[in-house]
């Protein structure tokens, strides 16, 4: 919180906050429903933003509110996710480092069903993934990074144009890939 005045205010904003939430109908609904109402609002970092975050992207492609503002806080261009990839190689520049934030699984996994998610990563294949490699191995992109938080914790695989010249690699099953995962968790 911040100090004396500015704490004060900051107080009566909430305080103010939370009277107009009680009585707002949402609120109401939520209450005859049996459901917890929405009483208070969470305020933090008082202090001021940085003047420009580091720029490690020169495009950002989601449809989430979240990665969409971290992108423009960093100053990356900013741009609705394609419908996949071919999609996204014909919009996007050549060159630069492209952030793709791309949620397709988080509904299913939310709501723990098991088919969907698989249609979910099936279309991910066809959609994403196949067309990034085959542009990987063509030479229209450098290199791919995929990020995936688990509950275990952050799934990561890295490849650019020299990994396909590594055949002594043998693919990991997925159990093999779930044991890691559940190994390094906290």
């Amino acid at each position: 919180m911040p100090e004396a005045a500015a704490a004060r205010r900051l107080r009566r904003l909430l305080n103010e906050a939370q009277m107009v939430l009680h009585q707002h109908p949402a609120n109401q609904q939520r209450d005859d429903a049996g459901r917890a109402t929405i009483n208070s609002l969470w305020l933090w970092g008082a202090g001021r933003l940085p003047q420009r975050c580091p720029d490690q992207f020169s495009d950002v492609w989601s449809d989430l509110a979240l990665a969409r503002g971290c992108g423009r806080a960093a100053g990356s261009q900013v741009h609705s996710l394609p419908d996949g990839a071919a999609a996204l190689l014909t919009q996007a520049e050549h060159g630069g480092r492209h952030l793709l934030v791309v949620d397709a699984l988080q509904t299913a996994v939310q709501y723990e069903n098991g088919a969907a998610y698989r249609a979910a990563l099936l279309e991910l294949e066809r959609n994403w993934f196949s067309p990034l490699q085959a542009a990987l191995a063509g030479g229209r992109v450098q290199g791919l990074r995929l990020q995936a938080p688990t509950a275990y914790g952050m799934l990561s695989w890295e490849s650019d144009r020299r990994a396909q010249w590594k055949l002594w690699r043998r693919p990991q099953p997925l159990a093999a890939i779930a044991q890691t995962l559940a190994a390094a968790a906290p």
